[in-house]
């Protein structure tokens, strides 16, 4: 009897499960692979991982931020502002978030016009168990998600540049800018969708200072002001960090934030929580 005799167990035909089982894997990820790259896909900004077209934005939620900051914070206001920020990118120890996939989120910084200027502006990637395979093996996925997990210090350092650099302004039109940012990245009251999240975080010492009208020089009716500059707030869940400087201790008082409270309710915005920093 040789002692090469073929053991019946090894079979070599083409037919063997081993094969049939390598085959069907190796098809299985072509079928996959076809599906990845032929299926339609949303044309994305690779840049801050936001849909290109403004109404596919819309279907998503948005969180807009405006900060207006006279003075620089304390070291205690910056760290709170700080821990506000991360709380909107972070996913929670029970897989939340406050913010979904696909959720908006821009922060403006205000500049003495009507007009403020945009320091951040990013679209959620989502929880990691929400990450296609696709996003993950993407450099500029992979940026994008170190971006939004750094996006708390970003801001703050560009805030802190703001003030190592700042050059005198002589005018704070809050109102002003609140309404930009409502027109700029909001949908029209009728198009609100009360199924997703509209939130607007104002942060600021709230004292306005501009041709509308100027705290400083006295308290002008909020009817009288709204009249001049009337805002539509329908839909939208405001929140204010109203930043606390003894400077001003003789404006920031209870008729001020009564005054902001009546002027908000007016123009048909939930003032959901005022909170000191």
């Amino acid at each position: 009897m040789s002692k090469y005799r073929k053991n019946p167990e090894q079979d070599s035909s083409v037919l063997n499960p081993k094969n049939i089982m390598i085959w069907g894997l190796a098809l299985i990820l072509l079928l996959g692979l076809g599906v990845f790259l032929f299926m339609p896909k949303k044309d994305i900004n690779l840049l801050n991982n936001c849909p290109q077209n403004q109404k596919d934005i819309n279907k998503q939620g948005i969180t807009a931020i405006l900060i207006d900051l006279s003075d620089p914070l304390s070291v205690s206001q910056e760290e709170a502002l700080k821990n506000e920020f991360k709380s909107l990118t972070l996913v929670r120890q029970d897989n939340s978030r406050l913010l979904s996939k696909g959720d908006k989120l821009v922060v403006y910084l205000a500049n003495g016009t009507e007009k403020p200027d945009i320091i951040f502006d990013m679209c959620s990637p989502g929880a990691p168990d929400e990450r296609k395979f696709e996003d993950k093996m993407t450099e500029g996925k992979f940026l994008n998600k170190a971006k939004w997990e750094n996006f708390s210090q970003e801001v703050i350092d560009k805030l802190t540049k703001k003030f190592v650099e700042k050059a005198e302004i002589n005018s704070s039109p809050i109102i002003e800018s609140i309404a930009f940012v409502r027109n700029k990245e909001f949908a029209r009251p009728e198009y609100i969708q009360n199924n997703k999240i509209n939130n607007l975080l104002i942060v600021s010492d709230m004292i306005q200072n501009s041709a509308i009208h100027n705290r400083y020089a006295g308290e002008k009716n909020f009817r009288d002001v709204y009249d001049t500059k009337p805002i539509n707030l329908f839909g939208l869940n405001l929140r204010v960090l109203h930043v606390i400087n003894p400077k001003y201790k003789k404006y920031q008082n209870a008729n001020l934030v009564t005054w902001w409270r009546n002027y908000f309710a007016l123009a048909k915005g939930k003032t959901r929580i005022w909170s000191k920093l």
